[in-house]
């Protein structure tokens, strides 16, 4: 259960909004977006890496996430992306 608990979480709560660090043991972001993938294909992902380069982000978002934001993390980068997340993906009406 340990190495899949980020997918058992998300599959129990449906969240809005993932956060997902690309570093966890066990399972990293990479492996554990792509179960993710295999049941949500539409719950925005936000890789968290200590990488920033161009290469990087290229296979972020070619594994399954929708952005992604570099360590340290600076609050005002994470929450710009938050809210494009959020615009993109959803719809009031």
């Amino acid at each position: 259960m340990e190495r899949t608990r980020s997918v058992a979480l998300c599959r129990e709560h449906s969240p809005q909004l993932i956060i997902m660090d690309i570093n966890m043991p066990n399972m990293d972001g990479y492996e554990a977006t792509r179960e993710i993938r295999k049941f949500s294909k539409t719950v925005p992902i936000i890789a968290v890496t200590a990488y920033a380069f161009a290469s990087d982000k290229e296979k972020i978002l070619k594994n399954g996430f929708n952005g992604y934001v570099a360590k340290p993390i600076n609050p005002t980068k994470l929450g710009i992306e938050i809210r494009t997340m959020l615009n993109k993906n959803f719809t009031l009406i």
